[in-house]
């Protein structure tokens, strides 16, 4: 069964073709009113310690509006990942 996504929906995933810092670690869409948008996240520790979120919501480009379509499998065949990040393990995460 195919994931489909709602309104106020989000999914996020490893960034798989993160080759620096300033990539995020995770990418994903967000459907907001009906519309889907890109969504980029950054993982950053406060001066705590703590690890938390930041992040950033874009417009779909039209390119991207295939693979945002499955969100589940976001490359295609031609499409091999560069780098594949880990998944944060539960304790990595700031709640």
């Amino acid at each position: 069964m195919a994931f489909e996504q709602k309104n106020d929906d989000f999914i996020l995933s490893p960034n798989k073709f993160k080759k620096e810092d300033k990539h995020p670690a995770y990418t994903g869409t967000i459907m907001l009113d009906g519309v889907k948008y890109r969504l980029a996240a950054w993982i950053k520790k406060g001066e705590d310690g703590v690890a938390f979120f930041t992040g950033k919501k874009s417009e779909m480009k039209a390119e991207h509006q295939e693979q945002a379509d499955d969100p589940l499998n976001p490359t295609t065949p031609s499409q091999e990942p560069q780098i594949m990040m880990p998944a944060l393990e539960p304790d990595d995460l700031p709640f």
